[in-house]
């Protein structure tokens, strides 16, 4: 077991089913771009909570789908991942 090496890829794309044809504003959805489950902070809980999105272990609620897509793209992948890690590294402006 020690000599195994885990290597896990996905190339995930979820589309957001809920947003499809519902247009959302900051004004629907309170909070930071990246916060996707609303706690008021930008961290690693928001990472977690967008892959298990991503992986469909769980289902973010509209708002939680609207602050995850973090590039505005109407999908929530790796892409926005990159963008809320970034957020977190304080290296894009949100």
């Amino acid at each position: 077991m020690a000599d195994e090496i885990l290597d896990i890829h996905f190339s995930a794309s979820v589309d957001n089913p809920l947003l499809n044809g519902l247009v959302l504003s900051s004004d629907d959805c309170p909070g930071d771009v990246g916060d996707a489950n609303n706690d008021g902070l930008i961290d690693v809980i928001d990472v977690v909570t967008v892959v298990n999105h991503i992986l469909e272990l769980a289902v973010l609620d509209e708002c939680g789908q609207f602050r995850a897509d973090a590039n505005a793209d109407s999908q929530i992948n790796i892409l926005d991942l990159i963008e809320i890690v970034n957020i977190i590294l304080g290296t894009t402006a949100h």
